[in-house]
């Protein structure tokens, strides 16, 4: 199976293949706790504004995450973690992050849109299977397309697809990486949003047997939960 990676100010406007958006630290790890903790519903963002109008529309229960400033009408952090200690039964979410929701929202033409993290890594790489594409995209949403981890992640779901050695070094890779490293010093210096935990979730490979598909719904794009194995394509 053929594959690709490219940053998300690279992604083709003309897509025919699937897309796999990858932000293991941490949008979708936040993303598939969000799903976990029984959200009533998920809608990705590409800015604040948006976010912020989106929550609006989805009623006064509904919670907004973002990995900026959280205030003005934001209610939680990108954080893993935080995500997990809240409660989030049967309210609507909307999440925005700097690179994880604009990577989304580029490739929202494609045919098959898969949001990707280590802990959705064997579910993702099976909808894709079950998908009988030829050819896949990778869209390294970290580090203007280089991010470890996220290199890390679409690695471990190519070897999965292509039934090659299982790579050994993948956790290593992502705790090793310049993003875990500046949510370190993010922890240390007491800045809001982030949690000593978040690395040590992002890091629990196949967590969920669910990979996460995000739909364009009529100019807003919503991030539903697929077991694994499962595609309507």
């Amino acid at each position: 199976m053929q594959s690709r990676f490219v940053g998300f100010d690279q992604v083709p406007t003309h897509l025919s293949e699937p897309v796999v958006v990858i932000d293991v630290l941490r949008a979708f790890t936040t993303a598939a706790w969000v799903v976990e903790s029984g959200a009533s519903g998920l809608w990705s963002a590409p800015s604040t504004r948006d976010a912020l109008a989106t929550k609006t529309d989805l009623g006064p229960r509904a919670i907004a995450i973002t990995d900026r400033d959280v205030s003005g009408g934001f209610d939680l952090g990108n954080s893993p973690a935080l995500v997990r200690r809240h409660d989030l039964d049967g309210r609507p979410v909307v999440q925005t992050t700097t690179n994880g929701t604009v990577g989304v929202h580029a490739a929202r033409h494609a045919p098959l849109i898969l949001c990707a993290a280590l802990v959705t890594a064997t579910a993702t790489a099976r909808v894709l299977a079950a998908s009988g594409a030829e050819r896949i995209t990778y869209v390294i949403t970290g580090d203007n397309g280089h991010a470890e981890e996220d290199v890390a992640c679409a690695d471990l779901i190519q070897a999965i697809l292509t039934s090659r050695g299982i790579p050994t070094d993948t956790v290593d890779r992502v705790q090793q990486s310049r993003a875990a490293h500046g949510l370190r010093e993010a922890v240390t210096a007491g800045l809001p949003g982030v949690d000593a935990e978040d690395i040590e979730l992002a890091c629990e490979v196949d967590r969920f047997d669910f990979t996460l598909r995000a739909i364009d719904q009529n100019g807003l794009i919503q991030v539903q939960p697929v077991a694994a194995g499962q595609t309507d394509r």
